[in-house]
């Protein structure tokens, strides 16, 4: 009943010329703008019922990006970086994928500023707003609408009247209940803060703090115990603000890295495009697993030893002792940042760069600032051991799947991904668990081990699993390429009907997840793959929707979405049509009607 009702909307749409499943607005602040002043320009977008559009940065790479692009040919005028809202999450009925996706009414908005050597005057704004619509069985062609705003431009602002004040002071303050984007925040933040950013901060929080136990960091803990025990002649209060602000320093030390390797993703992101680049990114990431393993040290140099060992006045001294700790502690925290840089420099988000790192620099240098406190309790920390050399491998595994990560454009098999990333994770955990003998100096740490041991063991069984579901669908995929597609051509269909066969069309499209799923499943099954034999079996591919001809396609078959199944019997002549997923059960029935 479901899918006849979206059927039915689709055809509805169809017969009463519902061209458009998006609506626009725009919504400026005020009547005119005045030279030298800035503002803000709203964008409200509204996706009829049952229908939704892609995120501006959606989970598939195949799927069409929403986006909103706004001009000016007067150089004085300048529009800023456009604010997407948050998307939302939905599962269809047509996968069991996830989509991230706009429905119902959302805000987009950017600033406007007017430079004051523009003169007074009318301008002209050109704007278009580009978006794929799906629904719950089927995807429309990507689709854009264009639009214009013409805007005044005065010397003063006395005679300006203000407009929308209601929605653009809630978007000024950040109102995330009134639907519209926070300032400053985008879909992208949005997609990690869905996808699990809380996990990862504190994947690498913990990263951080483990860090401080590695041999190579771990002799700076008793230097900086020792730096703040002549502070302040004990009080602590001043303790206190003297921790925070050494924690301050090296967490304004990494977020700064974080912030420049994200912002200058763009050049990162184009150089790992090159097989070159990635060959040697991952042969480094393992010569400094290969450290991690004890095949050669780093350690950190005696004279930044010494310096970061001097005792500096004051408050500002502490904060400065924390920057140069920070670099200090770099050489040994090497190969766990540097893979870090480079997958935070993949995102091209400056702000997930500096969360990201500054997370890292919280795990580091939280320890400091409680031992800070404490400054007398350096002998209850656990003595330096063979335990350290332990905790280092922990981090040699880490590299391992971290390179296996980088390989993925030369792979390019997810299967075998799941399954080196899989065997490195279980061998990690058999090694770090049963192989090596390292003791700790409490009875805690044979639990530690086996807690590690567990953690690395289900994440190696997790991409095992990865690598099952991938098995069966490859496997599925072979059993598919059973059916003898053809390419779609004029030639082929007037063929079939010299030849008096029928024929079955598939018209499809790389960004439609519908007729992934017809691939996937629909086409695999065992009694369509029998009953195609009898047909002329035909993919129409409609991706490329600027194509003149895919344009005559989609006219003389009347192909409004994707996927749409046409049935052409032995005369030549249409027999049946489907829009949107089926199910087999479905179109054997009807092929079997087909004469």
């Amino acid at each position: 009943m479901k899918k006849l009702l979206l059927i039915f909307i689709f055809f509805w749409g169809i017969i009463f010329g519902q061209d458009k499943i998006v609506s626009i607005e725009l919504l400026p602040s005020q009547s005119a703008y005045e030279a030298g002043k800035s503002s803000t320009l709203i964008v409200k977008f509204k996706v009829e019922p049952t229908w939704h559009i892609n995120a501006h940065k959606p989970y598939e790479e195949w799927a069409i990006p929403t986006e909103l692009n706004i001009t000016s040919s007067e150089p004085g005028i300048s529009l800023g970086k456009v604010h997407y809202p948050k998307a939302e999450n939905r599962k269809f009925s047509f996968s069991d994928k996830i989509l991230n996706v706009y429905e119902g009414t959302e805000y987009l908005s950017m600033s406007l500023s007017i430079s004051p050597e523009t003169s007074p005057g009318n301008y002209q704004l050109e704007g278009e707003l580009v978006f794929q619509g799906c629904n719950d069985a089927t995807c429309l062609a990507p689709d854009e609408i264009k639009f214009n705003y013409d805007m005044e431009v005065k010397a003063d602002g006395n005679s300006i009247s203000y407009l929308n004040q209601d929605i653009h002071a809630k978007f000024t303050a950040n109102k995330t209940e009134s639907g519209l984007p926070d300032e400053g925040s985008e879909d992208d933040l949005a997609s990690l803060r869905d996808e699990g950013l809380l996990i990862f901060l504190l994947i690498v929080f913990v990263g951080g703090l483990a860090l401080n136990l590695t041999p190579c960091v771990f002799p700076l803990i008793p230097i900086t115990i020792s730096y703040f025990g002549n502070k302040s002649e004990g009080r602590k209060s001043a303790l206190i603000i003297h921790g925070l602000m050494y924690a301050l320093g090296m967490a304004i030390t990494y977020s700064l890295l974080g912030t420049f390797a994200a912002m200058a993703g763009d050049i990162i992101g184009s150089a790992l495009q090159n097989p070159i680049t990635i060959i040697v990114i991952v042969l480094v990431i393992l010569a400094l697993a290969a450290s991690m393993f004890g095949a050669f040290e780093i350690v950190v140099p005696q004279k930044l030893a010494q310096i970061g060992g001097e005792n500096r006045a004051g408050y500002g001294g502490t904060l400065l002792m924390g920057l140069t700790v920070g670099i200090i502690a770099a050489p040994c925290i090497g190969p766990f940042v540097l893979g870090l840089v480079t997958f935070v420099a993949q995102t091209g988000d400056w702000f997930f760069g500096f969360i990201s790192f500054f997370f890292l620099a919280l795990g580091l240098g939280l320890p400091y600032a409680v031992l800070a406190i404490f400054s007398s309790s350096i002998n209850s920390l656990p003595k330096a051991g063979v335990w350290m050399i332990w905790v280092r491998k922990i981090f040699g595994f880490i590299l391992l799947a971290l390179a296996i990560y980088f390989m993925t454009p030369l792979i390019q098999n997810d299967f075998i991904y799941f399954i080196l990333m899989g065997l490195t994770l279980i061998a990690g955990a058999i090694y770090l668990t049963v192989i090596d003998k390292s003791t700790g100096t409490g009875k805690s740490f044979k639990y530690i081990k086996v807690i590690i041991g567990l953690l690395f063991l289900l994440a190696g069984i997790n991409y095992g699993l990865d690598a099952y579901n991938e098995y069966i669908h490859i496997t599925a995929s072979e059993d598919g390429e059973k059916i003898n597609w053809t390419k779609y051509s004029t030639g082929v269909i007037e063929e079939a009907k010299i030849n008096g066969k029928p024929v079955f069309i598939d018209f499809y499209a790389d960004w439609c997840e519908p007729c992934k799923e017809l691939d996937r499943s629909t086409f695999r099954n065992d009694k369509f793959s029998e009953i195609s034999a009898n047909f002329v079996m035909v993919k129409a591919d409609l991706t490329n929707n600027s194509d003149p001809k895919v344009n005559e396609l989609r006219k003389k078959y009347e192909v409004r979405g994707v996927p749409t199944l046409i049935l052409i019997d032995k005369d030549g002549s249409v027999a049946k049509s489907f829009v949107g997923f089926q199910e087999p059960e479905i179109l054997v029935a009807a092929m079997k009607k087909i004469k």
